[in-house]
């Protein structure tokens, strides 16, 4: 395998097989916006504490910075995923004004899984790089739905 052959795995492979990984887990396409909210769901509770959810304000800056957008569109992001159902605004019980972000309990799960499958992608691809004549490569780390390889149907 060429240099130019491993650079276009790593930039092909890799990506593909991760948005196949929240939508197997997830059972329905998540498109990049609406991870970048559970994203930063995730980085505001943990830079809080574990059971710290970040404001609605807060993480609409966050969202912004993350897809590099306005903080209305940030906003529309936020309400995507309210709408599916991935994360709850709920008033805050110390001041009803102020609004909080909270994982829903199927999301939380399900965000990890794929956190421990975004792991395995890594090792398939790294495999696919050592054996580039094998088309299966690292096939056995992730789910057959996830995996997928460019150079398995090369003639």
């Amino acid at each position: 395998m060429t240099q130019s052959q491993e650079h276009i795995s790593v930039a092909l492979n890799l990506p593909v097989m991760m948005d196949l990984a929240w939508d197997e887990v997830f059972g329905h396409k998540i498109d990049q916006n609406t991870r970048a909210v559970l994203d930063m769901v995730f980085y505001a509770g943990l830079s809080k504490g574990p059971e710290a959810a970040p404001s609605l304000g807060t993480l609409m800056r966050l969202v912004a910075q993350a897809t590099d957008r306005e903080a209305q569109t940030a906003k529309m992001f936020i309400n995507r995923a309210v709408d599916v159902g991935l994360i709850e605004v709920r008033s805050d019980a110390t001041d009803s004004r102020r609004k909080l972000v909270h994982f829903t309990d199927d999301t939380v799960a399900k965000y990890f899984q794929v956190n421990e499958i975004k792991k395995k992608i890594v090792m398939a691809v790294a495999e696919q790089l050592k054996e580039p004549q094998n088309p299966r490569a690292g096939s056995h780390l992730t789910p057959p739905s996830v995996y997928t390889n460019i150079w398995a149907n090369e003639d």
